[in-house]
C-alpha cells in the first residue's frame, strides 16, 4: 500500500509540473496503456539471473506546445506493475522464486510527426524515476526472507505511433526504455484521449 501511495503522489506531481507549462490555448491529452514489462538480466556475486515478462499500467498527461514547434509536446507519465516480472533462478538458485515490483514517474519532450492523415510517428526523450522492490522465497531460518529495494533516475527514450480513430480518440502503440543501463522497457498499447 505504501508504494501505491508513493506512486500516486509522484504521478500527481509529474502531472502538475507538466500542467504548469501549458499556455491557455494548448491542446491537452491523456494516454492510458497496458504494457508488457521486460526487465534486463542481472549478474551478482550469487550468479546471473533473468526475469520473465510482467504487465504494467501506464498513464500519461500531455500538453502540445505549438509555440515551441508545431509537432512538439511535453508529457508526464507514471507506470505501475500489476503482474510482477518473476525469476526462478534468483540468488544463484538459492531462492527458487523472486518478484520485481516497481513503479516509475517521468517527464518527456515529445515530437509527434504526421506521416498520413490518420497516422503520427512519436519520438520521446526524458528522465524517469524508477522505484523497485525485489522479494524472494529464500528465507533462511536465522536470517529471514531476502529482499532488496532501490530507486534511481535514468534517461528514457521512446518510439511509437498513433492512429486517429476520431477527433478525440487515437489508438497508440509504443516501446519505452525506462532504464537504459539495465535494459528495462515497456512494450505498450492503448488509447489517447484528447480534450
Amino acid at each position: 500500500m505504501n508504494n501505491m501511495i508513493k506512486s500516486t503522489v509522484a504521478g500527481a506531481l509529474v502531472a502538475a509540473g507538466v500542467a504548469m507549462t501549458a499556455p491557455a490555448n494548448a491542446g491537452q491529452y491523456v494516454n492510458a496503456q497496458l504494457g508488457v514489462s521486460e526487465i534486463g538480466s542481472y549478474s551478482t556475486a550469487y550468479g546471473s539471473y533473468s526475469w520473465d515478462n510482467g504487465l504494467a499500467l501506464i498513464g500519461t498527461y500531455g500538453i502540445e506546445l505549438p509555440s515551441v514547434h508545431k509537432y512538439f509536446a511535453v508529457e508526464g507519465e507514471i507506470s505501475k506493475s500489476i503482474v510482477n516480472p518473476e525469476s526462478n533462478n534468483y540468488w544463484g538458485g538459492l531462492g527458487s522464486h523472486a518478484e520485481y515490483d516497481y513503479w516509475t514517474a517521468g517527464g518527456y519532450a515529445v515530437f509527434s510527426i504526421p506521416v498520413h492523415e490518420r497516422i503520427n510517428i512519436r519520438a520521446r526523450a526524458g528522465l524517469v524515476y524508477n522505484n523497485w522492490d525485489i522479494t524472494t522465497n529464500y528465507c533462511p531460518a536465522t536470517l529471514g526472507c531476502f529482499s532488496y529495494s532501490g530507486s534511481d533516475i535514468n534517461p528514457s527514450v521512446s518510439g511509437g505511433a498513433t492512429f486517429k480513430f476520431n477527433e478525440n480518440i487515437n489508438f497508440m502503440a509504443e516501446l519505452t526504455s525506462f532504464d537504459i543501463n539495465d535494459g528495462n522497457f515497456h512494450l505498450s498499447a492503448g488509447a489517447q484521449f484528447r480534450f
